[in-house]
């Protein structure tokens, strides 16, 4: 479980990526580098941090699923379960051919 702290000051870089998006695309598409150079760090991609969508941490982070690689196989053995159990809903079966990946 990461930092609550982190996890936030995260979640406002990606608020401040949001609001200078389109400033930063013009800019870059102009050639201005001096304006990009007064915008406030965070307004640039690459200091968001990928985070886990379940706990916030940064490690074992796999982006094609939004989890870290435990919570993943954690995540994927209740699947199982589910549908061993034939109680799984329409919404799982969505996700029922992550199982063939094999991850756990």
């Amino acid at each position: 479980m990461a930092k609550k702290s982190k996890i936030n000051k995260n979640n406002k870089r990606i608020e401040v990526y949001l609001r200078y998006r389109d400033q930063v695309e013009a800019l870059k598409k102009a050639g201005d580098y001096e304006g990009l150079q007064k915008l406030p760090r965070d307004a640039s991609i690459t200091r968001i941090r990928n985070r886990d969508s379940i706990d916030g941490r940064p490690r074992g982070y796999i982006s094609k699923f939004g989890f870290q690689e435990s919570n993943l196989e954690n995540w994927l053995q209740k699947v199982k379960y589910l549908e061993s159990r034939n109680q799984v809903g329409r919404r799982q079966e969505k996700w029922l051919w992550l199982i063939q990946l094999r991850i756990c």
